[in-house]
């Protein structure tokens, strides 16, 4: 049972960064034009060389851009909670 809970987990986090990099792709590719350059200067939402799609100004991007970006918040979360979840569900398990 374990080793399936395992399996599960390394899939998902194989697949969920994944998805993940494409809405950073997506959203990079949807800047209103001329304001690339502006993003840019704010380091493109980068905290602590952590990127975040919070500290993207949405006003800098396109509406399928804001559509990307909304998503990526989404996905963000999905990802930590997997990371979370999974790595509690593998502890409780591997104790009992």
């Amino acid at each position: 049972m374990i080793v399936g809970l395992i399996a599960l987990w390394g899939f998902g986090i194989l697949v969920l960064p994944a998805i993940y990099l494409n809405d950073l792709r997506c959203l990079h590719n949807n800047f209103l034009p001329g304001s690339l350059q502006t993003a840019r200067s704010s380091r493109l939402g980068s905290y602590y060389g952590r990127f975040r799609f919070s500290r993207i100004d949405p006003e800098l991007l396109t509406e399928s851009g804001r559509i990307y970006r909304e998503r990526g918040f989404l996905h963000e979360r999905i990802c930590i909670a997997w990371l979370l979840l999974g790595f509690i569900a593998i502890l409780t398990s591997y104790w009992m």
